[in-house]
């Protein structure tokens, strides 16, 4: 059962890597084309820290998903209190995170100010493995 985990997670990196490298090198980074996934791809460098394959902010919609796969045991959190989810933190699980931005995350009170400023909102957020962490951002803005 492990064997079959370990080789559909291989499958899926390998082919989001395929059908999104080229999206994925400019500054910002969307949706696989006709999904509603973005797949990071999350490595260990030779010091240790987790490097994910998009370093950039990612721009989602409400209602579209992350996948967050890498080593065994990673953590993704948000940062300043400030998270698009009722909790801050999420475990890998088989070495996998997947998060859905909540459909109606432009009705939260929360963020009312920011989205009338800058037409979305911005969240920090961080990739624990090893001890050591990473911290890029994620955009999310309305249809």
């Amino acid at each position: 059962m492990r064997f079959l985990k370990f080789t559909l997670l291989c499958g899926l990196l390998l082919s989001a890597t395929v059908f999104s490298a080229e999206k994925c090198e400019k500054r910002e980074c969307y949706a696989l084309h006709g999904t509603n996934t973005i797949v990071i791809s999350i490595s260990i460098d030779d010091d240790g820290y987790p490097q994910p394959s998009l370093l950039e902010t990612m721009s989602l919609h409400p209602g579209e998903k992350i996948v967050f796969a890498g080593p065994e045991e990673f953590t993704i959190f948000f940062k300043e209190g400030k998270s698009p989810f009722k909790k801050s933190e999420f475990n890998s699980k088989d070495g996998v995170v997947v998060l859905k931005i909540p459909e109606h995350l432009f009705e939260d009170n929360r963020f009312s100010e920011e989205i009338y400023r800058n037409e979305g909102i911005i969240f920090n957020y961080g990739i624990r493995a090893n001890g050591k962490i990473t911290d890029p951002s994620v955009r999310i803005v309305p249809h």
